[in-house]
């Protein structure tokens, strides 16, 4: 039975260590460190870094349409032939050889636009790799402090299990005098199993936030981590500036902005890509060839020239227009897209803003209300002794002073988090 009661202790420490997520030993994870491991591990911006690169690599393509092209080119041939002697036959072959040069001289613009656009999908793959690196530093932030919320709450949950035995013992010492009926027990009894189970809920929810870190980390999803606490007495540079003023950097700063601009100055290019239908299009080429007639025995003969190539497509039932209106309306949903996203901006600073000065009001609030809850509970635990407060009172008391610390601390992680939401809403890391 020995033996039993200390495997079962074992495993509960190893399940309460496992949940906790700090080993003995562990490296100290700062937010810092915590942010520039994700920045250099994570999928997501390998993704996108791999995009930009692609895209960078379709410019320098399209550059060379620009230029001129160089073809080396030759052949050789061979068929049979019947001769004019009964029953004979003779073959004749032929080889040539050729160099050529063409240089396009003018398309309406179609090639210029075509390397202009090219160019704006490697400012568009760029600000996709910025913007999924402050989504990522937001969503390190955010289970970073979730981990350290959990924990309070945590500490909480175990500190009002703590309070609820100490209070059960007082009631069945009371119980055995006769002073309170066994019911009181009784119900001491459920509010501190509905404690137990709170705990074990808190402490299940801890556990998941250490797996949600670890993956952003691409780390073992049961890994062990030991987070560092972070500075809640801290003010940020910017609480209590105006609105106005961040609404300016956000406009300068967010990469969705600057996405949205390089999205309407690609239609743009691509308008002038279509109307280049209208227009001819002109290329100079110049080819020097040698041929034999009879390969390998015949001399050779050279040919050279020199051709200036004009094409113009008159008619095309349409074509080039519905092309070009096509255009026009992509470009102005673009441009109307541009400012629904800066009215959108405006908005997210705006909540971000508010909901920082709100958490820090909510953080002196909640900071007084733990202060009277704690003197509640002194109180009624006096007067309990003394046969003056109730059992319910009591665990009344308990379960308020609970609430107000977890009020707290959720209101300075509140905090926390907004404040991460205003940096992201900014453009800023």
């Amino acid at each position: 039975m020995r033996i039993r009661s200390l495997v079962c202790v074992l495993g509960g420490l190893t399940l309460f260590l496992l949940s906790q997520g700090v080993p003995a030993g562990a490296e100290t994870l700062t937010l810092e460190k915590a942010v520039a491991e994700a920045r250099s591990k994570s999928l997501l911006l390998q993704q996108a870094q791999a995009g930009l690169a692609s895209a960078s690599y379709a410019a320098a393509e399209q550059k060379t349409y620009l230029y001129p092209s160089f073809n080396l080119s030759g052949n050789y041939g061979y068929w049979e032939g019947m001769s004019s002697t009964a029953g004979s036959s003779n073959g004749q072959d032929y080889a040539s050889i050729s160099f050529s040069a063409s240089q396009p001289i003018y398309n309406g613009g179609r090639l210029k636009a075509a390397y202009q656009s090219a160019l704006l999908n490697v400012g568009l793959a760029r600000h996709l790799y910025d913007q999924a690196g402050l989504d990522l530093a937001l969503q390190v932030r955010n289970s970073y402090y979730a981990i350290l919320r959990l924990k309070k709450t945590v500490s909480v949950a175990e500190e009002l299990v703590s309070n609820r035995q100490r209070h059960l013992a007082e009631v069945e010492k009371k119980v055995q005098i006769g002073v309170l009926p066994k019911v009181e027990k009784l119900k001491a009894e459920v509010e501190l199993a509905h404690s137990r189970d709170s705990l074990t809920s808190v402490r299940n929810n801890l556990a998941l936030a250490y797996s949600s870190l670890n993956r952003l980390l691409e780390r073992p999803l049961e890994g062990m981590l030991e987070l560092a606490e972070v500075d809640t007495t801290a003010r940020p540079s910017w609480a209590g500036v105006a609105p106005d003023s961040l609404y300016e950097e956000a406009l300068r700063q967010r990469p969705e902005i600057r996405y949205g601009e390089l999205q309407l100055a690609r239609s743009r290019q691509n308008e002038i890509s279509a109307r280049s239908g209208y227009h001819p299009e002109l290329a100079l080429t110049v080819s020097q060839g040698e041929y034999q007639a009879d390969a390998f025995r015949g001399s050779w003969q050279d040919s050279s020239q020199l051709m200036l190539l004009l094409s113009w497509n008159v008619w095309n039932f349409g074509q080039v227009r519905n092309r070009l209106a096509a255009s026009r309306s992509e470009t102005s949903r673009v441009a109307l897209a541009l400012d629904d996203q800066v009215r959108m901006v405006r908005l997210e600073v705006k909540n971000a803003w508010l909901s920082l000065e709100s958490s820090l009001d909510r953080i002196d609030t909640a900071g007084q209300a733990v202060g009277q809850a704690e003197e509640v509970l002194r109180m009624q635990g006096i007067r309990f002794q003394e046969g003056l407060a109730t059992n319910t009172e009591v665990l009344d008391a308990e379960f308020a002073l609970a609430q107000a610390r977890t009020n707290y601390y959720n209101a300075v992680y509140d905090f926390l988090q907004a404040e991460a939401y205003l940096r992201r809403s900014l453009g800023r890391e």
